[in-house]
């Protein structure tokens, strides 16, 4: 089974966070960058998404988890 989850680097001492996507395969787990940058304030840990549904930073990361 593969588990695919979005997470926000907060190493970066930027105001904007780079969001990684992991992948845990096969027992196994990469980490890659998605292009996507989004505020600690506006990121959903719960969900793995940004608060906001209609934000670009949203449809981005919605369009990357459905490849």
């Amino acid at each position: 089974m593969c588990e695919i989850k979005f997470i926000v680097d907060n190493r970066s001492k930027k105001e904007y966070k780079p969001v990684i996507i992991r992948v845990n395969h096969g027992g196994k787990t990469f980490k890659k960058g998605s292009g996507v940058k989004c505020r600690i304030e506006d990121w959903d840990d719960n969900t793995g998404f940004p608060i906001d549904k209609t934000s670009d930073e949203f449809v981005s990361l919605a369009t990357l988890e459905r490849l």
